[in-house]
């Protein structure tokens, strides 16, 4: 760091880091310095050996499984198995993996069966239901993305007090993502019992390593977070074991978390997908296999007469029949029925969480950096671990960075795991318009929501119901999205009884009953509903009114009851128009009850434009005149 920054003007160092590198065999296999006291086992050593060519003997079948048609995409790992020798044979039993897509190796370690990998990248969730460790995670394809599950999980060992760790690895290219910052930052901040592993094999698909950083090593983003970094030899496993033994120690023992940057070399194609020859010389690749792990440590092993031709032959044959075994093992297992596809699926702004904090004390009620992201990621690797987290967002409009936990992990955690893991939190958030809030503070996307299979989304019109139905999402083993109106944090008032009585979920409420049509809403929309339903009865039009509460899944029945009886509907909501939740009830009416129907369905919504600004936020929103003008013409139709 340089001590001047401007002319001769002299400015105090305030702090200074280093990165050291740790290595002990050199490419050859010659010793650099005096080794760790463990790698004096030569059986240990032997051990390494044996895992690292079996897992290189795997990937060699997975690609030939897949080049004749047998296996779908497949991560190829060549050149990288050190990295999940070496990290994974540092572990406990009772620690917690959680794993990129291209750490076989690891896996493998950690008991998971050859037949298993292959039948997940065979397109079959079974795959991760596998004989490994029943908390390790599955697979995170997205990348970086179970770095903020990481978090979580650490969170709740510390929470807990258990000494446990958890071990989460990603490739280079996921140290430019948000996901990893934002959960070595939280990490950082609650000294989590957590390390966190690149394997920096130079590349992130096509794009090199100085394309993706000018950082001059991954290990120094540690130091951001606040804890220790350090960069080791990839491709020497007993540096890497090494370094996994002390990172682990340190975090189980509470000194927080630590960064591995294992520097090794892709030497295969990203995934079998990929042609690595159209972006990199192949010259460049010649000169890397001089490096790779396997030949390094048999090297070792040569010198220090703990391995010879024969044992290598040997090793070689036995490693090959338990492949081909478990590849055909794999090719045995018959495809489901068709109807599995439908097994595991689970169906602070307002000061509404004032005083918990001071009730239940930091660690049950904590405050998080301003990161929405890592609230969600955290929240799935909480869950995960038995506990039960409510995350809160701000506000909807700030929701989207957790569109990509949401989506890819908390949804379809027990269906990837088929029901060896699951995810039972809730995520909390403002929802909608109408209390002159400044922009992207109204947003009302709740479509966006019940679109993903395996989430509940639930949305309360009042105290009552709020109390009743976050109770019971809280309750519920799988995830929740809990919508929150804006305007009912202060509009509404009700008396709730702090009794623990929840309401049950997928259930809407018939808050008016009524002959000759039906209104429905959810959320704030069922204030001025009801209020359009009493102004009809003055007209003579007896009008029901049905608050859905849950949108995902939905209570088709009442809503089908109730349209049978009225011959009539009229649906209301504050989002708008295209694409809304209320299309996805014309169209169920459409198919049920159209023999029903007096008259069209009709929607009343927000308009096919961005919510405005407080000004016009009004007219935007639904009315008590305009539903009351749709009902009327739907009641006079024909």
């Amino acid at each position: 760091m340089a001590e001047t920054l401007s002319g001769d003007e002299q400015f105090p160092v305030i702090a200074r880091f280093e990165i050291r590198r740790r290595a002990y065999l050199a490419p050859d296999g010659t010793g650099l310095r005096r080794l760790p006291s463990f790698a004096y086992d030569i059986a240990l050593l032997v051990s390494f050996y044996r895992a690292m060519v079996l897992a290189r003997a795997f990937d060699l079948k997975a690609v030939s499984l897949q080049r004749t048609g047998r296996l779908g995409t497949y991560a190829v790992a060549l050149g990288q198995e050190a990295v999940g020798v070496g990290i994974a044979s540092a572990m406990r039993e009772e620690d917690v993996l959680l794993p990129s897509y291209r750490d076989n190796a690891a896996l493998l370690w950690r008991g998971v069966k050859m037949e298993e990998i292959l039948l997940y990248w065979g397109g079959d969730e079974r795959g991760n239901r596998s004989s490994g460790p029943a908390h390790d995670f599955p697979y995170c394809i997205p990348v970086g993305s179970q770095a903020p599950h990481a978090a979580g999980v650490a969170y709740a060992f510390k929470f807990r007090k258990e000494p446990r760790v958890a071990v989460c690895l990603f490739g280079d290219g996921a140290t430019s993502k948000g996901d990893v910052w934002e959960a070595m930052n939280f990490a950082g901040v609650h000294k989590l019992p957590l390390v966190f592993v690149a394997n920096n094999n130079q590349w992130a698909i096509s794009v090199p390593l100085k394309l993706q950083t000018a950082s001059e090593t991954l290990a120094q983003k540690a130091i951001a977070a606040g804890f220790a970094g350090e960069q080791v030899d990839g491709n020497d496993v007993i540096a890497v074991r090494a370094a996994a033994e002390e990172a682990i120690a340190a975090a189980r023992s509470g000194e927080g978390p630590r960064f591995i940057e294992a520097i090794t070399y892709r030497l295969g194609d990203h995934t079998t997908a990929d042609d690595a020859g159209r972006y990199r010389p192949p010259e460049e690749v010649r000169g890397r296999w001089k490096e790779e792990p396997i030949a390094r440590l048999r090297a070792y092993l040569v010198s220090q007469k703990a391995w010879g031709k024969a044992q290598e032959e040997q090793l070689v044959s036995e490693c090959q029949e338990q492949v081909d075994a478990a590849a055909e093992r794999y090719l045995t297992i018959g495809p489901r029925a068709p109807e599995t596809m439908f097994d595991h699926l689970n169906g602070g702004v307002f000061r509404a969480t004032v005083g918990l904090q001071q009730r239940f004390g930091p660690e049950r009620v904590i405050d998080t950096p301003l990161s929405e992201l890592l609230i969600s990621g955290a929240c799935v690797g909480m869950a995960a671990q038995g506990l039960k987290p409510v995350g809160e967002i701000q506000f909807m409009g700030f929701l989207y960075p957790c569109i990509d936990q949401l989506v890819n992990h908390a949804s379809r955690l027990r269906r990837r795991t088929q029901g060896r893991l699951s995810c039972p939190m809730v995520l909390r958030t403002p929802h909608g318009a109408g209390i002159r809030a400044p922009e992207h503070h109204s947003e009302a996307t709740e479509a966006v929501l019940a679109h993903i299979p395996g989430l509940r989304v639930v949305m309360p019109s009042s105290p009552e119901r709020a109390y009743g139905l976050l109770l019971a999402a809280i309750r519920d083993p799988d995830p929740v999205v809990f919508l929150e109106p804006t305007r009912i944090y202060r509009a509404a008032k009700g008396r709730v009884e702090d009794d623990g009585e929840s309401l049950p979920l997928d259930v809407a409420f018939v808050l008016r009953e009524g002959r000759d049509l039906t209104l429905i809403s959810w959320g704030a929309m069922v204030k001025e509903t009801l209020a359009a339903a009493e102004e009809l009865a003055a007209d003579g039009i007896d009008a029901e009114v049905i608050d859905l509460a849950t949108l995902k899944p939905y209570d088709e029945e009442t809503v089908l009851a109730s349209v049978s009886k009225t011959g009539r509907c009229v649906i209301v909501h504050e989002a708008a128009r295209t694409g809304g939740f209320g299309a996805e009830i014309a169209a169920l009416i459409a198919e049920r009850a159209l023999l029903s129907l007096l008259a069209p369905v009709v929607r009343v919504t927000g308009y096919d434009t961005i919510i405005p600004l407080s000004r016009l936020e009004q007219y935007y929103m639904p009315s008590v005149g305009r539903i009351a003008a749709a009902a009327r013409k739907v009641y006079q139709f024909g």
